[in-house]
């Protein structure tokens, strides 16, 4: 066990040593990074999770190098639309490529509203619906000053929705269901919070929520190993407690500042056997098991035969994207989708569409 634990540490610093260093290729003015393929949604161990931290620039390797000149001998056809051009495995495009997990499908996501009569008719036909929406993607957006403002027509859409015919809603995000709730004020929607482990609904739902007792002494000893060190008391970083879930925020502090806290954050997260989770400007430790889409199946188990309709975009929700998409559900992405792909079948463009989806499915089930 001892020499188990030596070597998570050991490959904890090694790939903090390497965000470093590509860290510090950044801040000269280097450019590419690897497009080459979208990274998997499964979370992986602390250790392994510092090398994501910050957006790393990584350098194209010699085989992306020969592939890419194997591209510009023979390049792919032209297609009229730029998603749906086919390009050889192995070939790097040169804006990235958005695909779709979809079995059978070569497509690449679609605007939703281009396909607005179909899906409207396949929700109305549905025996019964249950809609998610991402707290902190899909009704919210962050405001010059860094902070999450909630979309002021988030509650009416919500409220119309969740009032159709044999539909249910719920929001989800990496925050306390305690904050969601102050925010929108709603007794008839069912909550996910912390990425899971924090749950609140009515009705039937199966429990998937960790051990909770585990999770909070392990992150709380998370968190009194952090008060301990310097460099996580440096301007610009702070270290948020979620009682399940340990948040160390980066956005504020220097470069350097940020560097050196990712890497003895990752140590302690390995010591403690949580799991490391990256968003933009943050890492946070999360119990093993904790995800939100197992949440999601929860509640979709109470109301069986539900049509899901998934809304949101980021890390997290892709998990969600590609477990749903096997069910037939409707996954849609909000915003610009990544250039590594996006496993939604559909997009929309900013939140303020999101508001405009939520009516439409009120709209298509109140017509049932």
């Amino acid at each position: 066990m001892l020499r188990r634990a030596c070597g998570r540490v050991g490959s904890a610093v090694g790939a903090a040593r390497q965000v470093a260093q590509v860290h510090a290729g950044e801040r000269r003015g280097s450019a590419g990074g690897d497009r080459s393929g979208r990274a998997r949604s499964g979370r992986l161990p602390a250790c392994l999770r510092l090398s994501r931290v910050l957006r790393p620039i990584t350098l194209y390797s010699s085989a992306h190098s020969r592939a890419r000149a194997q591209c510009a001998r023979s390049p792919p056809p032209i297609s009229s639309h730029p998603c749906t051009a086919f390009i050889p495995r192995g070939c790097l495009g040169r804006g990235g490529r958005v695909r779709n997990s979809e079995l059978g499908r070569t497509g690449a996501v679609r605007p939703l509203w281009s396909e607005a009569d179909s899906l409207r008719e396949r929700i109305a036909e549905a025996d019964s619906l249950y809609g998610f929406f991402s707290f902190d993607t899909a009704l919210s957006q962050r405001a010059s000053h860094g902070h999450l403002r909630t979309n002021p027509a988030a509650r009416a859409a919500l409220i119309r929705l969740c009032a159709a015919t044999r539909t249910r809603g719920a929001v989800l995000s990496a925050r306390k269901v305690e904050t969601m709730q102050r925010r929108l004020r709603l007794h008839r929607l069912a909550y996910v919070g912390v990425h899971g482990t924090d749950v609140q609904a009515y009705g039937l739902r199966m429990v998937t929520e960790p051990d909770l007792e585990l999770a909070e002494k392990a992150v709380q000893k998370l968190r009194r190993a952090c008060s301990r060190l310097p460099i996580l008391q440096a301007p610009g970083i702070a270290v948020e407690d979620r009682t399940w879930s340990l948040v160390l925020h980066l956005r504020h502090a220097e470069p350097q500042a940020r560097v050196a806290a990712a890497e003895e954050f990752g140590k302690l997260v390995a010591a403690e056997e949580l799991e490391l989770r990256h968003t933009d400007d943050s890492l946070e430790a999360l119990p093993p098991g904790a995800a939100m889409w197992r949440a999601v199946l929860g509640l979709l188990a109470g109301m069986r035969g539900a049509l899901p309709v998934y809304v949101g975009a980021g890390e997290a929700n892709e998990e969600a994207f590609e477990i749903l998409n096997r069910r037939s559900a409707i996954t849609v992405h909000v915003g610009p989708p990544p250039r590594t792909g996006t496993n939604a079948r559909w997009l929309v463009a900013d939140t303020g569409e999101v508001i405009r989806l939520i009516h439409w499915l009120a709209d298509a089930r109140r017509r049932t």
